[in-house]
């Protein structure tokens, strides 16, 4: 009892206080561990993935878990500490695939020059994905499809079931379709007809510069490049003037504000 002849409950209180305050400390010090084993884990598996895209490229497109393990320089077993299973180790690479893709697509973010040079550089960018990373392009395919088939396995509403390299060229196709809007109010022509000419013509590039990979015929590179800029080009030409519109492919043009 206290003087006053009532209990005495600091000592109680300050031990609460204590007691709740050290708490504290050790679930900042839990979070401040677990967030350093999640960032060290998503190195690893970043890591693990480098190496699958170089495993990728230097043994093709059938590549194994054993090849990517050795140059990941770590045993198999070890692979799927990072991963779930193949399925998820197999998505992972095909996310870094596709966002190297659109990274070197920076002509067709960000258009500039004339329409031809315009046109060219989206086309040689494309080009220069398939010419220099075909494994790993061709690796992204298939594991799309396999996404898209294991969504479908799981009896996911149909609107999920999407394949992703689809929605990949789905997003270009979207970019270019407002480009072209732009172009054709400033002519004071019907922008309707921009998202399916967009999407016309980024299905028949990639058709064509796929067929072209797969079996190029005596093409070079430049020379398949070159038709490919003029097939393109006519189809823009085609549109402009059916609308009384000529648009010279040889002058400068600014485009949403580049």
């Amino acid at each position: 009892m206290s003087p006053s002849g009532r209990n005495d409950l600091s000592g109680t209180a300050c031990t609460s206080n204590i007691v709740e305050l050290m708490s504290k400390t050790v679930n900042r010090s839990t979070d401040g561990r677990s967030a350093r084993w999640s960032a060290h884990r998503a190195q690893r598996r970043a890591r693990l993935v480098d190496a699958a895209v170089a495993a990728i490229e230097e043994h093709g497109p059938e590549v194994t878990a054993g090849q990517i393990a050795a140059v990941a320089g770590v045993a198999r077993p070890h692979l799927y500490r990072h991963f779930d299973d193949a399925a998820d180790l197999r998505r992972a690479v095909m996310t870094r695939a596709l966002a190297l893709y659109q990274a070197g697509l920076a002509p067709v973010w960000h258009p500039e020059g004339t329409p031809r040079e315009m046109v060219r550089a989206a086309v040689d960018a494309h080009l220069e994905w398939l010419s220099t990373r075909p494994n790993l392009h061709r690796y992204a395919l298939r594991a799309a499809r396999d996404v898209a088939g294991e969504r479908r396995g799981a009896h996911v509403g149909v609107a999920d079931v999407t394949d992703p390299v689809d929605v990949t060229r789905s997003g270009i196709a979207a970019h270019v379709g407002a480009l072209i809007q732009d172009v054709l109010r400033a002519q004071s022509l019907d922008a309707a007809i921009a998202e399916p000419l967009a999407y016309g013509l980024v299905s028949m590039v990639d058709a064509a510069a796929t067929r072209w990979m797969d079996s190029p015929g005596g093409l070079t590179r430049d020379a398949f490049a070159g038709h490919l800029t003029d097939w393109v080009w006519s189809v823009f030409e085609t549109a402009f003037r059916a609308g009384g519109v000529r648009i010279d492919p040889d002058a400068p043009l600014t485009i949403g504000g580049n």
